[in-house]
C-alpha cells in the first residue's frame, strides 16, 4: 500500500471500536421519571393521626399566611374535601411560594409528618426529603373548612 491509501484509512483503535461507535455505559440507563414514578397514595385530612409519617396530601389553601414567632415558621391553613389542618412552612418554602399562597390555590404536600403544637394540637410539616409544591393541574374539589383537625385537642395517655 502506498502512503495515500494508508492516510485515508482509520484504525479501529485499541479496543476494536470503529469510527462513530461508542461503548455502552457501565452504569444502568435510567428511564424518564414519568414512566417509572411509583403510584402516590394520598391521605385524607380527616384520617390523619398525631403520629403519622410520610403523609402525602392534595389540598387547597384556605387562609392567608401568618407568621408564628413561637415556632419560627409561617402558618397557613390548607384543606381537602374531608377537613382542614395547619401547614407549617419554613423560611425556604415560604420564600419560594410567598407570591402564590392565596386562598383557593392548589398545593401538593409530599413526605409530610404531623407534629404537636403546644403539646395538644396537630399541625403538618414536611420532612427533609419532603416538599410543598404547586401541582401541574388544579384540584377539582371544594375544601371542607368546618372540620379543622388542628383545633382538636389531644391528651397524652399515661
Amino acid at each position: 500500500m502506498d502512503s495515500e491509501t494508508r492516510r485515508g484509512r482509520r484504525s479501529a483503535g485499541p479496543r476494536g471500536l470503529g469510527r462513530g461507535l461508542r461503548r455502552a455505559p457501565r452504569f444502568p440507563v435510567r428511564t424518564p421519571m414519568a414512566e417509572s414514578r411509583p403510584q402516590v397514595n394520598y391521605f385524607k385530612i380527616q384520617a390523619l393521626e398525631p403520629d403519622d409519617r410520610n403523609v402525602n396530601l392534595k389540598c387547597k389553601v384556605l387562609s392567608e399566611v401568618s407568621e408564628d414567632q413561637s415556632v419560627r415558621c409561617f402558618v397557613v391553613t390548607v384543606g381537602d374535601e374531608s377537613g382542614c389542618i395547619e401547614l407549617l412552612l419554613s423560611d425556604s418554602y415560604y420564600n419560594n411560594l410567598a407570591r402564590v399562597l392565596k386562598p383557593g390555590v392548589s398545593l401538593e404536600v409530599s413526605n409530610g409528618f404531623l407534629v404537636m403544637r403546644e403539646e395538644k394540637f396537630m399541625a403538618l410539616r414536611t420532612a427533609q426529603g419532603g416538599r410543598v409544591a404547586l401541582p401541574q393541574q388544579e384540584w377539582d374539589f371544594t375544601p371542607n373548612s368546618d372540620n379543622n383537625v388542628s383545633k382538636v385537642e389531644y391528651e397524652l395517655a399515661s
